[in-house]
C-alpha cells in the first residue's frame, strides 16, 4: 500500500519526481511498469508514456504487457481500446474516439541512453537502468545515464509531466543517489523517495548517514523482520551481511555506500603515466616494446592469470595482468578482465603473450579452470608456471599488502586508463567487495615478484632472532 499511495500522489499531480527503491524480485516493476501504467492510460487516455530500461528489448517487454492488459481489460474497465494499426510492443497508441481531436494516449519503450527523438511524455518511467553490478560500478555508465536523464528524458517531459524511477540500488552514485543528492541541494522538482530495505534494522545500529536516509522503518517493522520472508528470510539476509557487506547494503538494503576494506589502502598505490613507462605500445600492431632512448628498463616482466569455470554467466571474472619489476618496485602495466569461455581463456593468454613478448613467465593459479588451461597451453607456448593455492584469498592478500601500504612500491596507471577505477574499487574494498578476481591476480604476481627483490633477499639472509 505504501507504493500505491505514492503512485496515487503522482496520478493526482502532487508529486512530480518519485523514486522507488527495493530489492530484486519483489514485484516493483510489475506494479509500476505494468499495472500502474495501464491504470493511468485507462483513466487518462490522452497520456503520453515513455518507459526506459537498461535496453530497448527489456523495456519493450513491459510495453507489450501493458498493451496486452489494455487489449484484454481496457474496453470493459475504462472504455479504451488499443489501436491495432499501431500496436508494436515497443510503440503503440490507444484508439482515437470519433470526433476527438486532442492528444491520444500512447506508450513508447526505449533503452536508457538511446534516442527518444520525436517523443513527448506526460509520464516518464525509468525501470531498472542498471543491468549488472559491473555497469553500476562503471563511472562512464553512470555519467551516461545522468546525461540521458538531463538532456533527453527531462527534455521530453511536458510541463506537468512526472518522472518515476524504479530500481534496485548497486552504487551510491547511481541514478537514485544522484536524484536524492540533487533534492537535498534544492535542485529540480521536489522528490519523494520510497525505500523498502529487505531487512528492518535497529536504528541504533545503522551505518553513518543511513538513519537520515531511511528514517523510521516505512512499514513499521520490528528490527530483524524481512520484507518478504518467502523470498529472503532473516537467516539468509544475515548470512549475506556477514559474507558480503556490499551486496547486503546495496542490493538488499538499498543503501549502497563505500564499505572500505581493511587490507589495501587506496592512497598508498603509486601512480604513473604511460609517458614515464619504459615500455611503449606500437600504435599499428598494439605490441609493447622497449621505448627508444629510455633511461631504464624492467628487470623482469610477467603475466598473472586467475581463471574460473562458469564465469560466462556467474559473478566471477577471468583476470589477466601484466606486471613489470624494477628493483623493489612493481608496475601494473596491463589488465584483461572479462567473462570468458574455456576457448576464450586460451586465446586471451596467447593474445597477451603476443602483445608483451618480453613477459616470458605466465603465472596461472592452479585451481578452477587453471589446471586445464595449464595442460593446454604448455603444448603451445613456453613459460607457463602453475601456482598452487596454499592459503585463502585474505591470507594471500595480507601477505603482499605491505608492498602497497608500507613500502608504497606498487605502481598503477593514472585513472584515464579505463580499467583502473574498477581495479581500485575492488582492491581497496577487499574482502568486502562483490568480486575479488583482480585481487587474486595481483596477490599472485606480487608474491612471485617479491622473491626477486632486494628487500626479500635481505630479510631471508638475516640471522635468526633478528
Amino acid at each position: 500500500m505504501l507504493i500505491v499511495r505514492a503512485l496515487l500522489l503522482v496520478a493526482a499531480g502532487k508529486v512530480k519526481r518519485l523514486v522507488i527503491s527495493m530489492p530484486p524480485q519483489h514485484g516493483k516493476s510489475e506494479l509500476v511498469s505494468r499495472w500502474f501504467v495501464a491504470w493511468m492510460l485507462g483513466n487518462f487516455p490522452w497520456l503520453r508514456v515513455i518507459l526506459a530500461s537498461y535496453n530497448k528489448e527489456f523495456a519493450s517487454e513491459w510495453g507489450e504487457k501493458v498493451r496486452d492488459t489494455l487489449e484484454e481489460w481496457g474496453k470493459e474497465l475504462f472504455g479504451v481500446e488499443v489501436d491495432q494499426r499501431s500496436s508494436a510492443k515497443h510503440k503503440w497508441r490507444l484508439k482515437r474516439p470519433p470526433g476527438y481531436k486532442g492528444n491520444i494516449g500512447r506508450m513508447d519503450s526505449v533503452g536508457i541512453g538511446g534516442s527518444a527523438n520525436g517523443k513527448a511524455a506526460d509520464l516518464l518511467i525509468i525501470d531498472d537502468p542498471i543491468k549488472t553490478p559491473e555497469e553500476a560500478l562503471s563511472a562512464v555508465t553512470r555519467a551516461k545515464h545522468k546525461r540521458w536523464v538531463q538532456q533527453v528524458a527531462e527534455a521530453r517531459l511536458s510541463a506537468d509531466g512526472a518522472l518515476i524511477l524504479v530500481m534496485t540500488r548497486w552504487h551510491e552514485d547511481d541514478l537514485a543517489g544522484w536524484l536524492y543528492e540533487q533534492a537535498l541541494q534544492g535542485i529540480g522538482e521536489d522528490l519523494l523517495v520510497v525505500v523498502l530495505p529487505a531487512l528492518a534494522l535497529d536504528p541504533a545500529h545503522l551505518p553513518p548517514g543511513a538513519k537520515e536516509y531511511f528514517g523510521e522503518d516505512p512499514l513499521g517493522r520490528k528490527p530483524g523482520e524481512p520484507l518478504c520472508p518467502a523470498l529472503h528470510n532473516q537467516a539468509k539476509l544475515e548470512a549475506v551481511r556477514s559474507r558480503d557487506q556490499h551486496d547486503f547494503w546495496g542490493v538488499f538494503q538499498q543503501y549502497p555506500h563505500n564499505v572500505a576494506g581493511n587490507v589495501f589502502e587506496r592512497d598508498k598505490f603509486q601512480r604513473y603515466s604511460y609517458e614515464a613507462c619504459p615500455l611503449v605500445k606500437d600504435p599499428d600492431t598494439g605490441v609493447w616494446r622497449q621505448r627508444r632512448r629510455a633511461t631504464w628498463t624492467f628487470d623482469r616482466v610477467i603475466q598473472s592469470w586467475d581463471f574460473t569455470y562458469g564465469s560466462k554467466n556467474g559473478r566471477s571474472f577471468c583476470v589477466g595482468q601484466v606486471w613489470g619489476q624494477v628493483g623493489d618496485d612493481y608496475w601494473l602495466l596491463y589488465q584483461v578482465r572479462a567473462k570468458l569461455t574455456f576457448d576464450q581463456m586460451i586465446e586471451n593468454v596467447k593474445r597477451v603473450s603476443s602483445l608483451f613478448p618480453m613477459a616470458g613467465t605466465k603465472l596461472i593459479e592452479a585451481k578452477a579452470a587453471g589446471p586445464d588451461i595449464i595442460r593446454q597451453l604448455r603444448k603451445e607456448i613456453p613459460g607457463i608456471v602453475d601456482v598452487p593455492v596454499r592459503a585463502d584469498k585474505i591470507v594471500r592478500g595480507m601477505a603482499v599488502c605491505p608492498l602497497v601500504n608500507t613500502y608504497q612500491s606498487v605502481f598503477i596507471p593514472e585513472d584515464f586508463v579505463a580499467w583502473v577505477p574498477l581495479f581500485l574499487q575492488e582492491v581497496c574494498a577487499f574482502p568486502m567487495f562483490l568480486t575479488d578476481d583482480q585481487v587474486d591476480a595481483m596477490s599472485q604476481a606480487l608474491a612471485y615478484l617479491e622473491k626477486f627483490s632486494h628487500r626479500y633477499r635481505t630479510f631471508k639472509n638475516k640471522p635468526k632472532g633478528l
